[in-house]
């Protein structure tokens, strides 16, 4: 019997994404990972979607800083795609290339950011490269060239 975690417990991890500690937002992506397999697909595109609008915002300058709720929404999307690519260590559904492509945008934002993405992609690697020969065929190569230069930037041809 699979128990479904669709609301409460996905919701509470939503909102420590917005905590001023990073380490108490690491961990609740780490503990969303956890969830993500245990949701529904519906819940899960939900919050894909979810993620997908916030790491889209578009990061504006007030007095020379960055606006802090679009630094935090942007974080927010940033850590739920990297708990959603991260819940599946073994395995690359076909859904995935599309979350992988989403969080793949975000390699060039303001320093806290561009490290959520580094660090879910060289762990998405790390756990997927032993047999990258069976998932490959999912994305396209346009996919492909943005996990490449994330996961081996200095990977090019003479």
């Amino acid at each position: 019997h699979l128990f479904l975690f669709d609301q409460i417990p996905i919701d509470i991890l939503v909102d420590l994404f917005s905590d001023s500690s990073i380490e108490v937002k690491n961990e609740a992506a780490t503990a969303m990972s956890r969830l993500i397999p245990l949701i529904s697909a519906e819940k899960r595109q939900e919050l894909f979607e979810m993620f997908t609008k916030q790491t889209n915002i578009k990061l504006k300058k007030r007095g020379g800083e960055f606006v802090e709720e679009m630094v935090q929404s942007k974080h927010t999307g940033a850590l739920g795609l990297s708990a959603i690519i991260l819940a599946y260590p073994q395995d690359v559904p076909d859904w995935m290339p599309d979350v992988l492509s989403q969080i793949c945008k975000c390699k060039n934002s303001i320093a806290q950011i561009k490290k959520t993405v580094e660090t879910t992609m060289a762990e998405f690697w790390k756990t997927h490269k032993r047999n990258w020969d069976q998932f490959q065929d999912k994305f396209t190569a346009d996919q492909m060239s943005e996990i490449q230069d994330l996961v081996n930037p200095y990977n090019y041809f003479a």
